[in-house]
């Protein structure tokens, strides 16, 4: 269900648009650098190796290549800008992977169990 929108890349490191509407979130999964991601909008919750913090606008946070993560929008639309390197496009395959929390690959995502 959530949406991105590419905004520029240089080939190494890009930023794109996270759109996630209200109630609704990203699987675990992990890409293969590292990432900021800045609340620009709503309010969510990034759960960082199976920690859940709540995300306001104005928040940063840094999420380290290859560690499992997730993110959810709370009950209005969640809207995110992602800067990452090495910068993948947001329909390319290989910008994120589907893992568990213990980053080993899997064939149905994995979500966060609502708090």
């Amino acid at each position: 269900d959530a949406l991105g929108l590419a905004l520029h890349s240089n080939g190494h490191l890009g930023a794109d648009i996270l759109w996630v509407p209200a109630t609704k979130q990203f699987p675990v999964h992990t890409h293969p650098g590292d990432h900021l991601l800045y609340c620009i909008t709503g309010t969510g919750t990034i759960t960082v190796a199976g920690i859940t913090y709540a995300v306001h606008p104005g928040d940063l946070y840094m999420v380290d290549g290859l560690v499992p993560h997730a993110v959810g929008a709370g009950p209005v639309d969640h809207i995110l800008l992602a800067i990452g390197a090495p910068h993948k496009p947001v329909d390319s395959q290989e910008r994120m992977a589907y893992t568990d929390w213990h980053g080993q690959p899997v064939g149905t995502p994995v979500f966060v169990e609502p708090a």
